[in-house]
C-alpha cells in the first residue's frame, strides 16, 4: 500500500509510516505517535513506549508486535563504534537481537493476564464487611455506621440522629 493512501498522510508526522517500504525508518519514543487507526497495535506500542520514555530506536518490526513494556523496555543502541565495517547488517543485527530478548506474548498468556487483572480490580470494589470497621465512633463518642442501609448518626451514644 502506498503512504498516500492514508487519510492522515498529509498532516502526520510520525517519522515511521507503516505503509512506506523503506525498511531503514526508525522512532524514538519522543517522536509523532502514529494515528492511523488502521495501525492500532503500533500506536498502542509507541504510546506505551513514550509513557516509559523508552531511550534507543524502534523499527517498524519492533512496534508491531504484542509484547510486555515495562520501566527499563529499551530500543536498540543507535551508536555505532568506529570499528564496525558494515553498519547496516550492523543494525539489522541488532534489530534481530532485540526481537529475541522481546518475544511476543501468545493469546493465552494475554488472556491470563487479563483474568488476574479483572480479579485484582474485583477484589479491591468488595464493600467493607468487617464488623470491627463497620462502626466508627468520631471525637465527640459518636457512632456513625458504614452500612449502606443507615448512613446516620447512632443516637445511642449521645448523637443527634440527622
Amino acid at each position: 500500500m502506498n503512504p498516500e493512501g492514508c487519510a492522515l498522510y498529509q498532516n502526520c508526522e510520525c517519522p515511521l509510516c507503516p505503509l512506506e517500504v523503506d525498511s531503514n525508518q526508525v522512532w524514538y519514543s519522543e517522536d509523532e505517535i502514529c494515528k492511523s487507526p488502521d495501525f492500532h497495535i503500533i500506536s498502542n506500542t509507541m504510546k506505551k513506549l513514550r509513557r516509559k520514555a523508552a531511550q534507543g530506536y524502534f523499527t517498524l518490526e519492533m512496534l508491531n508486535r504484542s509484547y510486555i513494556v515495562r520501566r527499563g523496555t529499551e530500543g536498540a543502541d543507535p551508536d555505532l563504534p568506529d570499528s564496525v565495517k558494515d553498519p547496516l547488517e550492523e543494525y539489522q543485527e541488532r534489530e534481530k537481537t532485540w526481537l529475541r530478548r522481546h518475544p511476543e506474548i501468545s493469546e493465552e498468556r494475554k488472556e491470563k493476564m487479563r483474568e488476574l487483572g479483572l480479579k485484582s480490580i474485583q477484589s479491591i470494589q468488595k464493600p467493607l464487611s468487617h464488623p470491627s470497621i463497620s462502626e466508627i465512633a468520631d471525637s465527640e463518642g459518636v457512632t456513625t455506621s458504614l452500612s449502606p442501609q443507615s448512613p446516620q448518626k447512632s443516637i445511642e451514644n449521645g448523637g443527634i440522629g440527622k
